[in-house]
């Protein structure tokens, strides 16, 4: 396992969990005993990120109560603070309020004084087994603004294979491995924060296509674990997996 140089992370946690069908935000819903943030932690430090600043909204309180943790605006940030996990390791933490309504880009964009060179990015609603250093030195080497973490989705839904109306194979939602999709984990350069216009700006759909078209983007693609926590189905099977000692995006040691 190749080690990371020292970087910070950005989680980006700023909403509700409401797609999971309740008020509390994904990254503190729990998922086998501890929130989803304590393995997101411990995924970054699998790689050597351990130094780590959680952009909140209107979230904020739940946050700061449940970690006990300070939270304050960009130009009060406070200290980063260690945080033990379950598995022995510790990450340094810290709290940043970025808005209520800031959409994701606008929330990034908030940081802009706080990250002044190359940083990782990620969402707070997924898990994988991702070496992240490696990621890391592909970025470096392709000499690019950005480098997004490519994946396989997960597919939803059963595949039926038909010969006029006789199914001659059938498999119980196989991984599409034909399509690549966005995992949700980013190395970026501080240059990117230039792209981004205001609050209102999505790093998905405004942010990302300008990179792009400017081909300023490289995919690092991942063909390990990976799962996202959209659905109640999806949080279930995590923390099915967590709660039966089963951490498939904590494999290397």
């Amino acid at each position: 396992m190749s080690t990371a140089p020292t970087l910070e992370s950005v989680i980006l946690a700023g909403g509700r969990g409401s797609r999971l069908g309740g008020d509390v935000p994904k990254a503190l819903a729990s998922v086998g005993g501890q929130p989803l943030l304590h393995h997101l932690l411990q995924m970054l430090g699998e790689s050597g990120l351990r130094s780590v600043s959680v952009a909140v909204g209107k979230t904020a309180g739940d946050f700061a109560s449940t970690l006990n943790l300070p939270c304050a605006g960009p130009e009060q940030a406070p200290p980063h603070r260690p945080v033990s996990l379950t598995n022995g390791s510790a990450s340094s933490l810290r709290l940043i309020e970025t808005g209520v309504q800031t959409q994701t880009g606008g929330r990034l964009k908030r940081l802009d004084g706080l990250l002044r060179r190359t940083f990782v990015l990620c969402w707070a609603d997924g898990l994988c087994d991702a070496d992240l250093a490696a990621m890391i030195a592909f970025h470096r080497a392709h000499g690019r603004a950005a480098s997004v973490l490519a994946v396989h989705p997960p597919a939803r839904f059963g595949h039926l294979q038909l010969s006029g109306d006789r199914v001659t194979d059938f498999a119980e939602k196989p991984q599409c491995l034909q399509e690549w999709i966005n995992g949700g984990i980013f190395v970026l350069e501080p240059t990117v924060l230039e792209l981004i216009d205001g609050d209102e700006s999505s790093f998905e759909r405004d942010v990302l296509p300008k990179l792009a078209a400017q081909d300023q983007l490289r995919a690092y693609r991942h063909l390990g674990y990976w799962q996202c926590m959209d659905t109640p189905a999806e949080h279930a099977e995590l923390d099915r997996l967590a709660s039966g000692g089963q951490r498939p995006w904590i494999t290397r040691r």
